[in-house]
């Protein structure tokens, strides 16, 4: 029996079913004994509409809730069984290379693409606008001012670099997989950390744009300032908090004891 409520629920106007985790307690209801991730219909959860958001407002990532909903235990896949490898109960007719990576260690790659895709535009936006701009009081062409040069030098090397980063480590993950092994902890929190280390950069990417754009930027109109609040709501993601992934991947790098359920 599942009860809750849900933030953040992406896409969730468009889709038929949601997967939501859950932590189920025991007999006294205060002890975990385990985490789920549950299936369940459109028809078992009310939609709360709580999406007025600074930026990824197409996303409609509203709450939903449960009430006592009853949810079998085909719909409900033990977490700790999704670390790596073929464990899980679905491995016998998925036996492919994709349900063999673990799921929560490798999350942040569904997602990350986003804030590398918004940084890139908004380079593109950026190089065609400041081509052919014209100081208002000079009549100087912008695109001669040295300042602005290396601003853009910067943001595209930070690009590229995020790119080759948040690729490398995602194809770590799949040959992983496809020799069917599982990567020890340290390793999934290293890949883990250049995957939110890569979200950083292409958000520092678009700052860096927006702080020699020109009063232009304030405007709604104008395209850099979504890409702008589109990569910021993105870098509040949990799985592109730096500073979390960060200090997980240190203390088991120096030997100590990382804990969790899913990794």
């Amino acid at each position: 029996m599942v009860s809750g409520r849900w933030p953040f629920s992406s896409g969730v106007d468009n889709s038929e079913w949601n997967m939501l985790g859950v932590t189920v307690y025991g007999d006294e209801r205060n002890t975990p004994v385990d985490w789920r991730l549950c299936l369940v219909p459109k028809t078992d959860y009310r939609i709360i509409d709580t999406w007025y958001a600074m930026g990824l407002a197409g996303t409609g990532s509203k709450d939903v809730e449960l009430i006592d909903v009853f949810v079998p235990e085909r719909r409900a896949l033990s977490a700790p069984s999704t670390r790596g490898g073929g464990e899980h109960p679905g491995a016998a007719v998925n036996p492919g290379p994709l349900f063999r990576i673990p799921l929560v260690a490798g999350s942040g790659y569904s997602l990350s693409g986003t804030a590398l895709d918004a940084a890139q535009g908004a380079y593109e936006m950026f190089v065609e606008t400041m081509s052919k701009r014209i100081g208002t009081y000079t009549g100087a062409k912008v695109a001669d001012f040295q300042a602005l040069q290396v601003k853009l030098a910067r943001a595209c090397c930070l690009i590229d670099s995020a790119r080759s980063l948040m690729r490398e480590s995602a194809i770590a993950f799949q040959e992983f997989a496809e020799r069917n092994e599982v990567p020890d902890l340290r390793t999934k929190l290293r890949l883990r950390v250049q995957n939110a280390f890569a979200v950083a950069q292409s958000r520092e990417a678009v700052e860096t744009l927006w702080s020699c754009y020109g009063a232009n930027a304030v405007y709604m109109h104008d395209p850099l300032q979504r890409y702008l609040r589109d990569v910021q709501a993105a870098c509040r993601h949990f799985s592109f908090n730096f500073d979390i992934a960060g200090a997980a991947f240190g203390l088991a790098a120096l030997g100590g004891n990382y804990l969790h359920p899913s990794m």
